[in-house]
């Protein structure tokens, strides 16, 4: 897991709506874009042909990194929808409001006479096997009551949004499909957020930047769903983090970077 701390502090295909949201809600953070895709447990120095290389037509590597910061809390409500909500008002779980993310497992495509079928590059193409569900997790988002309104904190926005962009398929409480999209399977995606355990001064890779496979949204889901607003915000320490992790390094102190599958830098 890769850290940076500050001395100094204590503190379609897609809808559009959808990836704004994701990217817009509290100044989240960074989107950080690269060519390729990176690993964290098998980093390596980027030469000039690969920071340079054309990027494949229709793809993106994608690092976001989120700010969970206290702003982000029920606190926001108030800031966002005014004085009727209260700055310490009382989440409840809206249960009407719950969504359930599924995500698939990958097959071979094939061809009309069966065969395996091969794009322009001779490479073989998987899509959805709508008949094997990799998993599906459920989110039921809190939110504040006033004269019968539901809002919701920053957070919670920003977790409904992504949650709804990474997962194949989408249905909200009475099951019936919600018109989401979803990101292709060859966009490399990855995540982290600020700050780390509240600590207002660390910003964190929570998920490595790799292509979306099932097992990727997965993961990707799941982090979304456990993220919490508390702490101070460490933007400068977060963008730091992000722009070394994009580059196949680390800002945390006394770490040497190897060329080994096996290396996970704490």
């Amino acid at each position: 897991m890769k850290r940076l701390y500050s001395k100094g502090s204590n503190k379609q295909s897609w809808p559009m709506r959808v990836l704004t949201a994701s990217i817009a809600i509290g100044i989240m953070g960074s989107l950080t874009t690269a060519n390729s895709a990176t690993n964290t447990l098998g980093r390596k120095a980027i030469g000039d042909l690969e920071i340079y290389k054309a990027a494949k037509p229709g793809t993106a590597s994608i690092f976001m990194m989120l700010d969970t910061s206290g702003s982000m809390d029920r606190r926001s409500i108030r800031n966002d929808y005014g004085t009727s909500f209260s700055a310490t008002c009382t989440e409840n779980s809206i249960n009407s409001e719950k969504i359930s993310a599924v995500v698939y497992e990958r097959k071979l495509k094939m061809t009309p006479s069966g065969e395996v079928f091969k794009d322009n590059d001779g490479k073989t193409v998987k899509v959805l096997d709508l008949n094997n569900v990799k998993e599906t997790i459920s989110f039921t988002p809190k939110g504040c009551t006033a004269s019968k309104a539901v809002r919701y904190s920053r957070l919670t926005r920003l977790q409904i949004a992504l949650i709804e962009l990474l997962a194949d398929k989408v249905y909200d409480n009475n099951t019936n499909e919600k018109d989401t999209g979803s990101l292709p399977d060859d966009y490399a995606i990855g995540l982290g957020n600020y700050s780390y355990n509240g600590d207002g001064r660390t910003g964190v890779v929570l998920v490595p930047t790799m292509e979306l496979t099932a097992e990727q949204r997965v993961k990707l889901i799941k982090q979304v769903q456990a993220l919490q607003a508390t702490g101070g915000t460490p933007t400068a320490h977060a963008l730091a983090e992000s722009g070394a992790y994009m580059m196949g390094t680390t800002t945390a102190p006394n770490v040497k970077v190897v060329n080994r599958p096996d290396f996970i830098g704490e």
